[in-house]
């Protein structure tokens, strides 16, 4: 919104619309983003094991399961120490088969697939939540999955703390905690010790907003290596440093958060087909050989009554598109507020099917909004150079 009121403060044709995303700003509270040396201080991770450079190499793996087809051909993957990579793609593409890969539980069918020296695995999946003791509280839970011997001067109850567990919360008992929370505990469980790579699948799945910005935190204090799969866009952009693509049987390696990547249905704001306002053909009228001043004149006056007449129509589709951009924005921003007030009322996170739609029609809004305001912008240009 910053950005759209600073490019638009001082043309008088957009005035209404910086003032309203000024008053809008007026009623938003400020939120300091915290630095990554505070969030490494706040979560206090043990420094883990340096591993070696290559954390693990797949070079020409084809990946299937029993005596069943391929499902990932050709593989070539080189994961480097400390880089976090966001595994993306259709459900159904390999997603998890590359994973189990990657860490040992599935061997390749053809190629090879080695883990490096001095790594040591963290791997989150869903079924970790449906683990837990629910007779436990807290505290107990996660000293089950702590090292008996810590760092000195580590105290659990803190780590808790930084994921939200605080004071009277880690004596609850875990059988009463909401479908969120029990997955907030199970992520901290497999954080609480030392590893050098984590992989985390669909770790979002029944987090409630506030556990998913914890989780984003967690992973950008995280020392190690992450392969995460996730469904999250705004996860991913926070935390990935690359993109790994899992689509038509084929593991592709981006470098970079491309958004076009990541959202293959992206496209950029733009009015006509090829990105730019359609401009009138010019044409040309042909003047009869050795025709009088007068005609010459008359076919003049006719070339720039057509030229007009072009232009105005032009210039007429730009302000339809125009109008037109601009309702499609004012709907799409409406939705993303309608899904965000029900995404902060608690009682959504009983129901964590009705929960993880809402967030992922959340996402989906917000980068349809992003797209709808691109094409405004897009549209408004157009319309000023036609001018």
């Amino acid at each position: 919104i910053e950005k759209f009121v600073e490019r638009f403060r001082y043309k008088a044709t957009k005035a209404r619309q910086v003032q309203s995303r000024i008053k809008a700003l007026d009623k938003l509270a400020r939120i300091e983003t915290p630095q990554r040396a505070e969030l490494v201080q706040r979560y206090s991770f043990p420094p883990p094991q340096r591993s070696a450079r290559t954390v693990v190499e797949v070079r020409d793996a084809d990946v299937g399961y029993d005596d069943g087809p391929a499902i990932l051909r050709d593989v070539e993957l080189v994961v480097e120490r400390g880089q976090k990579l966001a595994v993306i793609g259709p459900n159904g593409a390999g997603k998890s088969t590359l994973l189990k890969l990657l860490v040992g539980e599935l061997k390749p069918m053809t190629g090879t697939s080695e883990i490096g020296a001095n790594v040591d695995v963290a791997h989150f999946q869903q079924h970790q939540v449906d683990a837990l003791d629910l007779t436990k509280t807290v505290l107990q839970e996660f000293q089950s999955a702590a090292r008996p011997t810590q760092p000195k001067g580590r105290n659990l109850r803190s780590v808790l703390g930084s994921f939200g567990f605080t004071g009277d919360a880690v004596d609850r008992r875990v059988g009463d905690l909401s479908g969120g929370e029990r997955t907030r505990l199970a992520l901290a469980m497999c954080l609480v010790d030392p590893v050098n790579l984590l992989i985390l699948d669909e770790p979002t799945n029944h987090l409630d907003l506030p556990s998913c910005d914890v989780l984003e935190d967690a992973l950008t204090a995280y020392p190690g290596t992450v392969l995460l799969v996730s469904h999250d866009r705004h996860l991913i952009r926070s935390v990935a440093d690359d993109l790994l693509e899992v689509r038509d049987g084929t593991v592709t390696l981006h470098n970079g958060v491309d958004e076009a990547v990541l959202s293959p249905s992206f496209r950029g704001g733009s009015v006509g087909p090829s990105g730019s306002p359609k401009q009138a053909s010019s044409s040309s009228t042909t003047k009869p050989a050795g025709a009088r001043p007068s005609e010459q004149k008359a076919a003049l006056k006719r070339e720039q009554a057509e030229s007009r007449q072009k232009q105005h129509s032009n210039v007429k589709e730009l302000r339809k598109q125009l109008q037109q951009s601009e309702r499609a924005m004012a709907k799409a921003e409406a939705l993303v507020a309608e899904l965000n007030t029900q995404l902060s009322d608690p009682t959504v996170y009983s129901d964590p099917e009705r929960a993880t739609s809402l967030a992922t029609a959340f996402g989906e809004a917000k980068d349809a909004s992003s797209r709808a305001m691109d094409k405004w912008m897009a549209a408004t240009e157009a319309v000023e150079r036609a001018n």
